[in-house]
């Protein structure tokens, strides 16, 4: 699981950085890369919830929702990929309430399950924990990224000003990777302190949880892949 959580760090930060830097290639590229990047959040998610279940967890929590949690995480992760593929295709940016529930809502509901263990443990924690700073602190910057990436902040205070540097979505990738690095601080702490815990809850199960993880990686990379079909059909129409 320490290994899934990073990789699919790494993956989700390569995927966005290839889909901002290589999308202007053209219109098909531009799908294409923005769907590969909706690869990379699904994984990270699945990632995340993986390593907050496996390590951070505390066992009246597992108690709760062992049963269902790695399910539903790896169909909600597959969800936000599905929706943020079709809200870039079908829906135009100056139409951005539909787009935003389809890209929006199924991540929201992932995030909340994901970091479902840490906010259980944060909120009974009865003795100091290292990791639970860091573990604050993803939170918080979670919170920060997604406020940026919801609201046009700086630029509506300076018009024109902020175009190459210092606009919101600049800004919340920032969160977003100091994000990331607390998280993977957190769980590195939480694997080497908690392993009498983390051993008795999971019980080997760990091979069933990677296979969960392959069957996520493989729905989001076929969606992906048939999303930028429909694409290259769309614009295979337009210039007919």
């Amino acid at each position: 699981p320490l290994l899934i959580i990073l990789a699919a760090a790494i993956t989700y930060l390569t995927f966005s950085s290839l889909a901002h830097l290589l999308q202007a290639k053209s219109e098909f590229w531009h799908y294409s890369f923005f769907f590969m990047d909706y690869v990379g959040v699904a994984v990270y998610q699945y990632g995340s919830a993986l390593g907050h279940f496996y390590y951070a967890i505390e066992p009246g929590w597992h108690r709760r929702v062992r049963g269902f949690f790695l399910p539903l995480a790896a169909a909600l992760a597959w969800l936000s990929c599905a929706g943020s593929c079709y809200a870039k295709f079908r829906f135009h940016p100056r139409c951005p309430l539909p787009g935003r529930l389809c890209q929006e809502l199924p991540s929201g509901l992932a995030y909340l399950l994901d970091i479902s263990p840490v906010l259980h443990r944060i909120a009974t924690a009865a003795r100091p924990d290292p990791a639970l700073l860091y573990h604050k602190c993803q939170v918080l910057f979670f919170l920060l990224a997604a406020f940026f990436f919801s609201h046009p902040y700086p630029e509506k205070w300076f018009p024109g000003r902020c175009h190459f540097v210092g606009q919101s979505h600049q800004i919340f990738h920032v969160f977003l990777v100091l994000c990331t690095l607390a998280q993977i601080e957190a769980v590195v702490l939480d694997y080497e302190s908690r392993r009498e815990i983390y051993s008795s809850l999971q019980r080997g199960l760990a091979h069933d949880f990677s296979a969960l993880f392959l069957l996520t990686v493989t729905c989001s990379v076929l969606t992906a892949a048939y999303m930028a079909r429909r694409v290259r059909h769309k614009l295979g129409l337009k210039e007919e």
